[in-house]
């Protein structure tokens, strides 16, 4: 039986391994997330090669003014995507924009994610940048804009998933990058925990990329972390 809450993020540039991988795996996970580098590579031929494989997760954090990513909606549609992110950094009236593209024109299958704060950042890059609130404070304030402006689901770190559920809508669905089993490098993110820990704390899906398609068996390093999820349940 395929683990539908892991998702796949295949972080890789060369399309025709991609494809690879994605066949390789597809018989365990039903999402695939494609990002900037392998969508910049593929385009829209990888998007439609991948979904012969599983559901898509396009993550390229639209962000711009509201008619730009209302078009932006409407056009990436057409690719028959089960998620795509917008960045919530865009403000209300984009986000408002946003979902009525994808209502309008995805026939309500497409499921908009909005971005709250990258897990590659921590407290300190917030501060370089001007924002004054901690990193919780900013990802509820963040959320509560997409919320308000009617999206359904959120990308946040799983040390904000609780908040989120808790304060927020527990409702709304809340998708957990940034996971690592335990003694795993963690790259350039920041803002980890273990998948145990972002059940725990409510999350709805788990992405995991470069600890899976970077490994040097990328199928066995999937089946562990599938039996981490499988251990939680029980």
């Amino acid at each position: 039986m395929k683990e539908d809450r892991l998702i796949v993020a295949l972080d890789l540039v060369e399309a025709k391994k991609a494809v690879q991988l994605a066949e390789l795996l597809s018989p365990y996970v039903t999402t695939f997330k494609v990002g900037w580098q392998l969508f910049l590579s593929g385009g829209q031929k990888i998007v439609e090669a991948l979904r012969e494989k599983g559901e898509i997760f396009l993550d390229l954090k639209l962000y711009d003014i509201p008619f730009q990513i209302s078009k932006a909606v409407e056009v990436l549609s057409r690719l028959d995507l089960r998620f795509l992110t917008i960045s919530l950094f865009g403000g209300s009236q984009m986000v408002k924009e946003a979902v009525k593209a994808a209502e309008n024109f995805s026939f309500n299958r497409l499921l908009l994610l909005g971005v709250t704060i990258l897990t590659s950042l921590e407290e300190a890059d917030l501060r370089s940048m001007g924002i004054k609130n901690s990193t919780e404070e900013s990802v509820l304030r963040l959320a509560k804009i997409g919320i308000e402006a009617g999206l359904k689901g959120l990308v946040a770190s799983p040390r904000e998933a609780r908040i989120i559920k808790n304060n927020l809508a527990p409702g709304v669905i809340v998708v957990t990058p940034g996971l690592r089993l335990t003694g795993e490098k963690h790259s350039d993110q920041k803002r980890v925990s273990t998948v145990h820990e972002a059940l725990e704390a409510g999350a709805d899906f788990l992405v995991v990329g470069r600890p899976i398609t970077a490994a040097p068996d990328p199928l066995e390093k999937l089946k562990l972390y599938l039996e981490e999820i499988s251990r939680w349940q029980t």
